[in-house]
């Protein structure tokens, strides 16, 4: 439920059902980084929270996926600090040499249509076309 929310960027409501939900796990598992990854993005996409508490709510997100060695969500978790930080272009490196490899090599099909849209929005606007027809040909031969 929570996701569908995110997904129609009612981030309040997302939110809410996050926070729901992650009360109801383990702090130390990956089921509980889950809700906890969904909660901070709706309220970064919503401004739900100042910076500096999304920072903090990250960092402690990624001390927990260390502390239980889940390689998904430090990976997530170091994404999320590149966005809230502004830092798009460390973010998008982070993206194409770090996370969508390890995306692929799992097989998490959302997360790898999620980044390889994303990275080929950052291609284009970047005037990097080279690699934004990389991505563009990735792209459409999934959907063969």
């Amino acid at each position: 439920m929570a996701f569908e929310y995110l997904r129609r960027k009612d981030y309040e409501s997302a939110s809410r059902y996050y926070q729901q939900s992650m009360s109801l796990k383990e702090i130390k598992s990956a089921p509980y980084l889950l809700s906890l990854e969904g909660y901070i993005r709706s309220c970064l996409d919503g401004e739900l929270f100042s910076r500096d508490e999304l920072i903090k709510m990250t960092q402690d997100g990624l001390a927990i996926a260390k502390g239980i060695k889940e390689s998904l969500y430090i990976l997530l978790f170091n994404l999320i600090l590149f966005m809230i930080k502004k830092q798009d272009a460390e973010y998008h490196h982070y993206l194409s040499d770090q996370a969508l490899p390890k995306f692929r090599e799992y097989g998490y099909t959302y997360l790898i249509q999620r980044s390889e849209k994303e990275l080929f929005n950052y291609y284009s606007k970047t005037n990097q076309h080279d690699k934004a027809m990389e991505i563009a040909l990735v792209l459409i031969n999934h959907e063969n």
